[in-house]
Order: C-alpha cells, then sequence, then structure tokens
C-alpha cells in the first residue's frame, strides 16, 4: 500500500470552521474540469466554485449553472505561492481523508465509506471529499509518499510538483509558503506498524522589498594630508586637507572637522 497519509497533527481547526471544505479533484474547472484520483495529504489549490448537483447545465443554451457557495474544483498545487494570499491562510489545502476508505461501485452511483483501512487512502476520481487549509503557524503529518524525494537530512520542504513536497536543505527566500520539517512518528494501522510520519510546521517565508539595495557603510582614515572615504560597496573618494594647527590636544580644528564632514556627505 501506498505511503500516503495526512493528519492535522497540532491545529486550532476545530475553531476554524471554514478550514474544512468540500470539493472535487482534478484538472482543469467547470466544463473542462477532468476528475482524477487524489492521494490523502495531496496539496491541491481553489479553482472555482462547483456546481450544485441537479443543478447543472441550465437556460436554453445548457451553459448555465447554480453554483454552490463553498465547494470547489481542485488542482494539484505546483507552488507555494497562491494569488491573493500573503498572511497566515496560504490558499493551499491537503486532500483529508479523515482516515476513511472510500469504495465506489462502477456505475458511480453508490459509494461506501469503510474502515477496514485507514491510512495509504486516496479519493476516488469524481468524488466529493474534504479539503483542509495548510495555515501558517500549524502542524500536520504527511507520508514518505507525499514528498517527491527522500526527505534524508533536509529541514525544509517547498511545494513541488503533483501536489507534493520538495525536501529542501534551506527555507526559501520569496515570500512563498513552505515547511520545517520537525521530526519523524512511528504510525499504526489498527495495532500494525504501518510507517513514519513526517510532521511538518507551516511556514511563510519573506520577501526582500523590490529595488532594496545593501545599506553602504563609510569609513574614514587619515593618510599623511589625505582624508579618505571608503564604503563598503567598492566607492573611495579622497581630498587634500591642509591640517592646520589651531585644533587643540591633537584634534582636528572645526575648520578640518567641516570639511571632513562635507566630504561624508
Amino acid at each position: 500500500m501506498a505511503n500516503y497519509m495526512f493528519e492535522v497533527t497540532v491545529s486550532n481547526s476545530v475553531r476554524n470552521q471554514t478550514q474544512n471544505v468540500p470539493g472535487k479533484f482534478g484538472t482543469g474547472t467547470g466544463a473542462g474540469f477532468s476528475a482524477a484520483e487524489c492521494q490523502a495529504g495531496t496539496l491541491c489549490v481553489r479553482n472555482g466554485l462547483l456546481p450544485s448537483e441537479g443543478y447543472e447545465k441550465l437556460g436554453a443554451e445548457k451553459n448555465l449553472s447554480i453554483l454552490n457557495g463553498n465547494s470547489w474544483y481542485f488542482n494539484a498545487a505546483t507552488k507555494g505561492i497562491v494569488e491573493g494570499f500573503t498572511g497566515d491562510h496560504t490558499g493551499i489545502y491537503a486532500f483529508n481523508n479523515y482516515d476513511v476508505s472510500k469504495a465506489t461501485s462502477q456505475n458511480g452511483e453508490l459509494q461506501w465509506n469503510l474502515g477496514a483501512n485507514t491510512l495509504g487512502l486516496s479519493l476516488p476520481a469524481g468524488n466529493r471529499g474534504d479539503f483542509t487549509e495548510l495555515l501558517v503557524g500549524e502542524q500536520y503529518t504527511w507520508g514518505k509518499d507525499n514528498f517527491t524525494a527522500d526527505v534524508a537530512s533536509n529541514k525544509y520542504a517547498t511545494v513541488g510538483a503533483g501536489g507534493k513536497w520538495t525536501p529542501a536543505a534551506a527555507a526559501p527566500t520569496d515570500g512563498s509558503v513552505y515547511a520545517v520539517i520537525l521530526r519523524t512518528k512511528p504510525v499504526n494501522e489498527g495495532t500494525t506498524y504501518w510507517g513514519d510520519g513526517y510532521v511538518l510546521q507551516i511556514c511563510r517565508s519573506v520577501a526582500a522589498a523590490a529595488g532594496a539595495a545593501a545599506k553602504e557603510t563609510l569609513s574614514l582614515s587619515l593618510e599623511g594630508n589625505k582624508i579618505k572615504l571608503t564604503g563598503n560597496q567598492g566607492t573611495s573618494s579622497e581630498v587634500d586637507l591642509p591640517i592646520s594647527k589651531t585644533g587643540t590636544d591633537g584634534l582636528l580644528s572645526s575648520t578640518d572637522r567641516a570639511k571632513i564632514s562635507e566630504l561624508s556627505d
């Protein structure tokens, strides 16, 4: 059995009635939607509202539908940035099977929820399932097959191809959603060891401000009768200063200090 799983581990979801929403998984949306099987824990993004069943293809042209208010077409996520989501709400969801195995009749009209298996489960193509939005700061557990590669010693994971996590040695710096791999934990199916689960904490990276430049620092030095101004960005300039003798205790006179100030400006 494939090592796919999803478990809400540390979350405030019981007090967040909009974090779990129903939907169907596949590619495209609307009339161009193509249903596909969805493995537990697959990372997804919304792509339009589903029509209310029984109210599709209405009107003389059969091109109108009454849309459901909060049931969605879901497509596999491919990156950690979702337009319109810049804070703790990521706009990235994971298929949550709630440890329930679903079976569907050949004609697709009947569906059963079974308790025989609780891990490595998927949502049959065309069926409606539940999807949990990943929130920054919360922790969730995935199986090893929910990654594009072996986790090995990597401490981070980014949203990769096919709705999976991609292990990474460093966190991104582009404002995208990523995860810190906190630990592994043994997962049992009934009384039998099933495999290791990976506990991930959701984070969002901070992008550098557009056009931001490294701050330049300057230093002054006295070389003979010249004052030299050197910057850490490779800039430098110097000016002749007839050091006056009117200073006291070896200090520069007010005239020389004014010249240095003018140079540093």
